[in-house]
């Protein structure tokens, strides 16, 4: 089976949930492109990347960054080009019809990239379009409708792409995808419920989660010794929430709490943070860290007792998934407080993981921490919890093998392809097997 993953910038360290459902895919026997707008410099990059030979495997559509550039630059190559196919080309600037998809400029720069290529030696049928957020599943069709790749049209939505992109253009802005795609796979019952409230039929619908290797988190053991370790790991943007975190921890503290609690990443509020922690009179005890290493993360990982994850909406309605880095807390054995906020809920149970509290309370997110910070047999007990809700649910192995059956049934079988065996098990080059889909499941 062939299956084209439709993307926004690849490689990207901080979306490796989809670096690792194509290697997972691969692994299984699927072969795999990748069609990307734009690839990004990283300062490192991740070792799959290089394994897999991934780079290989892309195509870039590369828009220039800006939309004035993009247009400016459109209007230059338009004529040159036109000969190449003009009905999709004049339509792919079609405003009227695409609105926002049209105005960016993305449809026109990826028609051309196709467009050039003319087909040529790269065969671009597929079993599976597979587009992750919500507005590469709007590039996905488009490419579609033209000819341009062909295949069963599959579109995972996230988190920014069902809220502050729905904020920004509208509910509508899907309305065209979720009427002609043929499957959606939403990370959470949250989304799948506000799909369904945007006009998407349910049988369209079936969720399915991001997860992780729980093999690569080691449990910690925990003496309760010394002071409570809270710790984040996040990017500092405001739907993070880690201004209430800061301002519920300097509040245990000043109840008497012997807590200290660290801060890992870097992003736009860290001058913001760093003045909130200052103004907090709490010493050393609160730190934004910066950004860490891997081994680095590993080590503060291993030495907290508690990790704090307060998400809220953004100013600009921008919302969370699922964060990855509160199952790989769980994974590593940690009591989790966050907040009822997006599909958060769905991953930690209140009072069983760790606990939940409303968006923006810091009076409750500090009840919480100094409960908590004082009983080490009971933040024992909830990281136990949260390790087997991780290893049954969001076990990443067992998510891309019923990814990967999902598409066996759901696809349509082409000449020389193994699509359409509902309900058969199958292996791939690593010989694992893999999981029984049923239609109900898939559909």
């Amino acid at each position: 089976m062939r299956v084209a993953f439709v993307v926004g910038y690849f490689p990207a360290l901080s979306e490796t949930f989809v670096l690792n459902q194509i290697t997972g895919l691969i692994d299984q026997g699927f072969e795999v492109d990748i069609y990307a707008n734009w690839t990004r410099a990283e300062s490192k990059m991740h070792p799959d990347v290089i394994r897999y030979g991934l780079l290989d495997r892309c195509t870039y559509f590369n828009p220039p960054q800006g939309k004035l550039k993009r247009l400016l630059s459109s209007l230059y190559l338009l004529p040159g080009n036109l000969h190449r196919g003009p009905s999709v080309l004049l339509d792919a600037l079609n405003v009227f019809k695409y609105k926002q998809d049209a105005m960016s400029m993305k449809l026109f720069y990826a028609a051309l990239t196709l467009l050039k290529q003319n087909g040529g030696s790269k065969n671009r049928d597929y079993d599976i379009i597979y587009c992750h957020f919500g507005q590469n599943g709007n590039l996905g069709l488009f490419l579609k409708e033209k000819g341009l790749l062909s295949g069963k049209l599959v579109t995972t939505f996230h988190g920014f792409d069902m809220s502050a992109y729905i904020k920004s253009y509208g509910r509508n802005v899907y309305s065209r995808l979720l009427e002609k795609g043929d499957l959606f796979l939403p990370i959470s019952r949250r989304w799948r419920t506000e799909l369904v409230s945007m006009g998407c039929p349910e049988e369209k619908i079936a969720v399915h989660r991001m997860g992780i290797d729980p093999g690569q988190f080691t449990q910690s053991d925990k003496n309760g010794k010394g002071p409570a370790r809270l710790l984040s790991i996040a990017r500092l943007v405001e739907k993070k929430g880690l201004e209430y975190a800061i301002r519920a921890a300097a509040e245990a503290i000043r109840l008497g709490k012997d807590i200290r609690y660290d801060i890992i990443g870097d992003g736009p509020q860290r001058g913001q943070l760093e003045q909130l922690i200052a103004e907090s009179q709490t010493g050393d005890r609160i730190r934004l860290l910066g950004p860490k290493n891997h081994e680095e993360v590993k080590q503060l990982i291993a030495k907290a007792d508690l990790f704090l994850a307060p998400s809220v909406t953004g100013a600009d309605g921008d919302q969370e998934g699922i964060p990855v880095a509160i199952m790989e807390a769980m994974a590593c054995g940690l009591p989790v407080l966050s907040t009822y906020h997006s599909g958060i809920p769905e991953l930690v149970e209140d009072g069983v993981s760790g606990f939940l509290a409303p968006e923006r309370n810091v009076e409750k997110l500090a009840q919480r921490i100094a409960e908590l910070a004082e009983d080490p047999v009971r933040r024992s007990k909830m990281g136990e919890a949260g390790r087997r809700i991780v290893e049954q649910q969001y076990n990443l192995e067992q998510l891309n093998l019923k990814l990967g059956q999902m598409f066996r049934t759901f696809s349509s079988p082409r000449k020389g392809s193994q699509a359409g065996q509902s309900g058969e098990t199958q292996q791939g080059r690593t010989g694992r097997p893999g999981v029984q889909v049923s239609a109900k499941e898939s559909f």
